[in-house]
């Protein structure tokens, strides 16, 4: 599945855009899930941050076939 995100560094959000999302999962280095968002259909949509600490993180996109 291709898309992008922007901006990198980020700050309160990052925009993903690309073919039509479910969703996303962002994670720590460990593996934990910190966060989940359900786009369901869309192209472009933000993905908030909350107030997560400077750091590394991995993020996850889902294609609505469920690829990510």
């Amino acid at each position: 599945m291709a898309f992008e995100f922007y901006p990198n560094p980020a700050g309160s959000f990052i925009t993903l855009k690309g073919a039509a999302f479910f969703g996303a999962k962002l994670y720590d280095l460990h593996g934990r899930l910190l966060r989940f968002e359900r786009f369901e259909g869309q192209t472009e949509a933000s993905f908030q941050l909350g107030n997560l600490p400077a750091g590394t993180y991995l993020l996850q996109a889902i294609g609505e076939d469920g690829k990510t």
